[in-house]
């Protein structure tokens, strides 16, 4: 059932945001042939300016388009009348925040290779190749220069964050909705309120951290740098390493708040 779930989820979110995506390789194919006939005539100016600010509005577009259709499918299907016939289907709401999540996830995913895809189709193939070839450059200077091979385990690292981060994004507007459905009126205002008031105390306690860690004194201060300085690479793993288990944890308690919402405190409209 989970299964057949999630081939109606991506249908539905399918039928709008695919067809959008594959419009950004087309207006990129218009200016990879706008270039073919290159002139200096006002006529191409106008034209090849054109399309390319159409191209970068589209990508916009394409962006916004994505995580907003995710966020209002997640509202609709979950929370709205359309709940009753959702959590009538042999499927827990764990499994259907999985759905959801995963869901997103990969329509994120799809969202962002299309605006690469549209981007190299679009980029001249001279200077995409020299794009490729500055790239390998500095990647063989790095691995010959001070961080040498321990490059390839920030780039492990980094590979492992950025999704991590992105799920972490995507549960926080979950809970933020999830939260929000708890009221008995004026539910969406309830959820903007509690993703606003999210928003302020994260600025708060940076804020703080900010004013608190400079005045700590030099006796908390100088066994750390000392460290940094005498370990910078193994700082630097334990730093991305953190980042990660700390956001990863932050995941799952939100994941848990929108599951015990969803078992113990479910409100359909």
């Amino acid at each position: 059932m989970v299964r057949k779930l999630f081939k109606h989820e991506f249908a539905a979110l399918g039928r709008v945001l695919l067809p959008t995506c594959a419009v950004l390789p087309a207006i990129a194919a218009c200016v990879r042939l706008l270039l073919f006939f290159e002139t200096d005539t006002l006529l191409f100016n106008i034209l090849f300016t054109s399309t390319v600010t159409a191209l970068v509005v589209a990508c916009i577009v394409v962006t916004v388009l994505t995580s907003a259709m995710v966020v209002v499918r997640f509202y609709r299907n979950l929370f709205t009348s359309e709940g009753y016939l959702s959590f009538t289907l042999p499927v827990t709401p764990t499994q259907h925040l999985w759905v959801k999540l995963l869901s997103a996830l990969l329509f994120e995913l799809i969202a962002l290779v299309a605006v690469l895809l549209a981007a190299v189709i679009a980029t001249e193939g001279e200077l995409l190749v020299e794009i490729f070839r500055a790239a390998a450059y500095y990647v063989e200077l790095i691995l010959r220069g001070a961080i040498g091979a321990h490059f390839w385990g920030y780039l492990a690292e980094v590979l492992v964050l950025l999704p991590v981060l992105w799920t972490v994004q995507l549960l926080t507007l979950y809970a933020c909705m999830t939260v929000g459905q708890l009221a008995k009126k004026n539910r969406i205002l309830l959820a903007v309120g509690v993703y606003f008031a999210y928003t302020s105390i994260m600025q708060t306690l940076s804020s703080t951290a900010t004013f608190i860690l400079p005045i700590l004194g030099e006796e908390f201060w100088e066994p750390i740098v000392s460290f940094i300085g005498a370990h910078p690479h193994a700082s630097a793993h334990m730093a991305l390493i953190g980042a990660i288990v700390f956001s990863a944890a932050f995941g799952v308690l939100l994941f848990f708040i929108c599951r015990h919402i969803l078992n113990r405190r479910l409100n359909l409209e």
